[in-house]
């Protein structure tokens, strides 16, 4: 805890009760402040220690177990999302787990080449779930991608 000296006081209190004692008319009132500054300047005063300052947390060490369930719930085609609520981590640390196991992750967006094949079977009339299984991405993406070339 901090302690202050006796006999020192704030600068500014000080100035204050100066100032009061130069313009004020009561006397009492200003005697009255002029024993709280002196009392105050006898005193120890006590103050709490300011609490440690809040900063990043460390990083967590994940065992070899979450990495490899990491690793298992990828490749069962869990969201990186989903994952990361798992095992209580932040989705940057699933990306870098996948990436330090040399995992090649799932394409965020169609190419050229999957948007051409959906249309493809969505011509031959498959349902957008029968097109999701085959090019991998989900129902609604493939709606998506057909209700934006026109090909419903």
């Amino acid at each position: 805890m901090e302690t202050r000296r006796p006999g020192s006081l704030d600068p500014g209190l000080l100035r204050s009760v100066r100032l009061l004692r130069s313009y004020c008319n009561r006397e009492r009132q200003t005697a009255h402040l002029e024993k709280l500054r002196a009392q105050a300047g006898t005193e120890r005063i006590l103050r709490p220690e300011s609490p440690a300052p809040v900063g990043r947390p460390a990083p967590k060490r994940l065992s070899a177990k979450v990495n490899a369930g990491i690793l298992a719930d990828y490749a069962a085609e869990i969201p990186i999302r989903a994952i990361a609520r798992k095992y209580g981590i932040n989705e940057w640390t699933v990306h870098h787990r996948l990436k330090q196991a040399g995992v090649v992750k799932r394409p965020y967006a169609m190419g050229s080449v999957d948007i051409a094949h959906t249309l493809a079977l969505r011509a031959k009339g498959l349902s957008y779930d029968r097109i999701a299984d085959q090019v991998g991405f989900s129902a609604s993406t493939i709606r998506n991608v057909v209700k934006r070339r026109g090909a419903y």
